[in-house]
């Protein structure tokens, strides 16, 4: 995680879940070591497509009743853009 990532995700009072195509034990490490609490971490194995197609996108909205427009993706790769772009939810690159 980049600089100033983690106190930027801790600003939003929303459920905060982390969707990579990365494995899940490296996501565990990661939060471990950052002290980031998450309400879940999903994975590209957990879907037939791999970010950026919208379809793990559309369940994790679905999950928590959260419209497009009422939800944000941080992200640091162009595919993450293009993700979040496939339904248009608000997107802060880091």
């Amino acid at each position: 995680w980049r600089k100033g990532a983690k106190e930027l995700f801790e600003e939003f009072d929303v459920p905060k879940v982390i969707m990579s195509n990365n494995n899940l034990q490296l996501q565990l490490e990661v939060c471990k070591k950052l002290n980031i609490d998450v309400d879940y971490i999903f994975t590209s194995n957990e879907f037939v497509h791999e970010k950026p197609h919208p379809e793990s996108l559309q369940y994790i909205l679905s999950l928590y009743n959260v419209e497009p427009h009422e939800a944000y993706v941080i992200g640091d790769s162009p595919s993450d853009a293009e993700w979040a772009s496939t339904l248009k939810v608000p997107f802060f690159i880091f």
